[in-house]
């Protein structure tokens, strides 16, 4: 807690910007869960120094600027980190023909998905741009992501600002809910890309 209540002061002195600025922080690499400034933020709502829809508005715009800044960084060093000698062993050209071929499959799941899973969020950032997905669709994948995620994480914070440990509390099992989401919808497309593939080897063996 101590973390969050230092949070907590900067951002009920230095307000928007501080929000945005920390945001921004997380999504080039910094390692705390965005999760937290946005209940933070939630918080200052609670305390009436911000309202509820700037707060979404620039926890949106944070979330974005700082995913985007690391999809540049992937788009500008990724291929040549590629090249260098670990990498180009791990990654040989077959091997990253592959990878190119399945992230271009799945890349919509991918990216959306990213969003919500912490420990592979920026990694999967970076790589799209590496792999050279297109801006556009990029960000508008990210700006679904962060429009579902950062009015909730918000919302936990305004609605128990007097009491932060059971914000936490609902963000545990928001979090749990999130998951298995996820996994419902990973089952789901598997099982949809299973049957495509039974269905196209059938139809090529008759």
């Amino acid at each position: 807690m101590d973390l969050f209540d230092a949070l907590r002061t900067v951002f009920l002195d230095y307000g928007y910007a501080a929000v945005f600025g920390v945001l921004v922080l997380c999504g080039v690499g910094l390692p705390l869960p965005e999760d937290v400034p946005l209940v933070g933020a939630g918080v200052v709502v609670y305390e009436g120094h911000a309202t509820y829809p700037g707060m979404v508005a620039i926890g949106i715009l944070g979330i974005l600027v700082g995913d985007s800044i690391l999809f540049w960084l992937g788009r500008r060093y990724g291929p040549a980190l590629l090249r260098k000698k670990l990498f180009a062993r791990m990654l040989h050209a077959e091997r990253m023909a592959k990878v190119q071929g399945q992230f271009d499959e799945h890349a919509l799941k991918v990216v959306f998905f990213a969003r919500f899973i912490a420990g592979i969020r920026a990694c999967v950032y970076f790589t799209a741009g590496t792999l050279g997905m297109k801006y556009r669709t990029f960000v508008l994948l990210d700006f679904i992501g962060a429009l579902v995620s950062a009015p909730v994480w918000i919302w936990l914070g305004w609605r128990f600002g007097g009491h932060i440990e059971s914000a936490f509390s609902a963000m545990a099992q928001a979090d749990r809910v999130i998951l298995a989401l996820i996994v419902g919808f990973s089952v789901y497309f598997g099982w949809r890309w299973w049957r495509g593939r039974r269905s196209a080897a059938s139809d090529a063996a008759s």
